[in-house]
Parts: C-alpha cells; sequence; structure tokens
C-alpha cells in the first residue's frame, strides 16, 4: 500500500525521460521508496508488537476476572457459612437459657426442701 502510494505521489518517469532526467534524482526516487519500505516495515513490527501486548492483557484480563469470580464464591460460601453458624449459636443461647432457668428453679426447689 505504501509503495503504491509513493509511486502514485512521485512524478511519473518514462523511460525517455529517466534517460534525460539527472543522475542524482532517479538515485533521489530509489532512495525515498527504500526509506518508505523501510518504515513500512517498522510500522508493521510495532503494530505486531501492539497486537501481541494486546492479546497478553486480554489474556491476563480473563485470568484475573476468573479468580475474582472464585474468591467472590469462596466470600459467599463463608458468608452463608457465618450465618448458619449464627443460627446454630442463636438455638444454642436459647438452650443454654433454657437449662439455666430449669436449674435455678431446681435449685430454688431443693432449697426449700
Amino acid at each position: 500500500p505504501l509503495l503504491v502510494a509513493v509511486a502514485l505521489t512521485a512524478p511519473a518517469i518514462s523511460p525517455l525521460s529517466a534517460e534525460t532526467a539527472e543522475p542524482g534524482e532517479l538515485e533521489k526516487l530509489q532512495k525515498e521508496i527504500s526509506t518508505s519500505l523501510e518504515r513500512q516495515k517498522e510500522l508493521k513490527a510495532q503494530a505486531d508488537a501492539a497486537r501481541a501486548e494486546a492479546e497478553e492483557i486480554r489474556k491476563k484480563l480473563i485470568s484475573t476476572a476468573a479468580r475474582v469470580q472464585e474468591h467472590e464464591a469462596d466470600v459467599t460460601a463463608s458468608e452463608e457459612r457465618l450465618q448458619g453458624l449464627k443460627g446454630a449459636e442463636a438455638v444454642l443461647t436459647a438452650q443454654l437459657e433454657k437449662r439455666r432457668t430449669e436449674m435455678a428453679d431446681l435449685l430454688a426447689a431443693l432449697t426449700r426442701l
């Protein structure tokens, strides 16, 4: 594509005019084309490197998102377990309070005897 652009923008040189053109002009045009081709290669290499870097970042983001989801699932499971433990604590506390009351009543009855 760049070569075509250079060819289209460069002055048209017919075989007859190439013979009559200044000797340095042809060399100058060849050097410009060569420079343009080198620049095109450099830009392509940079674009390829940028694509590779973007792909690597995308893979890391996917991996990180998966780890975040795993941690969120662990947190959710821990919260559910904690709720269950709080419920069990409430039941045990109520049972303990009931036994205390029963023991206090028993102690009071024994004291009266």
